[in-house]
C-alpha cells in the first residue's frame, strides 16, 4: 500500500509541477512589468519588426488623412523613412522600452478595471516615448516651437 501511495504522490508532484514551472516564467516574464520590458526589449532591436512597426504606423496615418494622392506618397515615404531612421539614434532603446512599459501598464491594468468588455482580448500599445523622441529630435533639427496637445 506504501508504494501504491508513493507511486501516486510522485505522479501528483511531477503534474503540479508540469503545471507550476510554465506559471512562474508567465509571471516572472509576462505579467511582472519589469520581465516584460527584459522580455521585449529585444523585439525592438529586431529590425524586421521594426520596419513592420514603422510600415504599420505610417498606414495609420495614412488611413485617417485624406490629402492629394502624390501628397500622400510623398508623406507616406518621408514618414517610413524618418520611423526606420528613428531606430538607429542612442535613445531610440530607452523610448523603446518605455514604450513597452507604459503599453504593460496599460493593457494588464486596463484589463483589471470592472466592466471592461475587453479584458485580456486586446494588447495596447502606447507609442507615446516614440512620438515624444521623434518631436524632441524634430525641435532640435528646426528649432520649431512643437506643443503638446492635452487629451480632453
Amino acid at each position: 500500500m506504501r508504494s501504491f501511495v508513493s507511486a501516486i504522490a510522485v505522479i501528483f508532484a511531477l503534474l503540479l509541477t508540469a503545471i507550476a514551472v510554465p506559471m512562474a516564467w508567465t509571471d516572472t516574464n509576462i505579467v511582472r512589468e519589469d520581465g516584460f520590458v527584459a522580455l521585449t526589449s529585444s523585439i525592438g532591436k529586431d529590425q524586421a519588426f521594426q520596419a513592420r512597426l514603422a510600415a504599420t504606423a505610417v498606414a495609420s496615418l495614412e488611413s485617417k488623412v485624406n490629402l492629394p494622392a502624390p501628397v500622400e506618397q510623398l508623406g507616406a515615404s518621408f514618414l517610413k523613412d524618418a520611423a526606420t531612421a528613428m531606430t538607429t539614434w542612442p535613445e531610440y532603446p530607452q523610448a523603446w522600452n518605455e514604450t513597452v512599459r507604459r503599453s504593460h501598464q496599460l493593457t494588464f491594468a486596463g484589463s483589471a478595471r470592472p466592466g471592461n468588455s475587453t479584458a485580456g482580448t486586446s494588447l495596447v500599445l502606447d507609442v507615446g516615448p516614440l512620438v515624444k523622441l521623434a518631436a524632441d529630435r524634430l525641435h532640435a533639427a528646426t528649432g520649431l516651437p512643437l506643443r503638446r496637445r492635452t487629451p480632453r
